[in-house]
């Protein structure tokens, strides 16, 4: 299970997007060329501060 630090939704699994290196690292305008690659965002806001709770601390919760 995972919660999401932005939105506080919880899901069963992340939804991946497609981004490039120099997109995620902020640096697009400095090379021509583009290296693609897959992140974990959360299903509902895309938010890439998501969090994996183990399953002993969400019984608890």
């Amino acid at each position: 299970m995972f919660e999401c630090e932005d939105c506080g939704k919880r899901f069963e699994e992340p939804k991946k997007k497609q981004i490039t290196f120099e997109e995620l690292y902020g640096v697009s305008n400095l090379f021509e060329s583009r290296h693609r690659t897959s992140i974990n965002v959360c299903p509902s806001c895309e938010s890439e501060d998501i969090k994996e709770i183990e399953e002993d601390l969400e019984e608890e919760i």
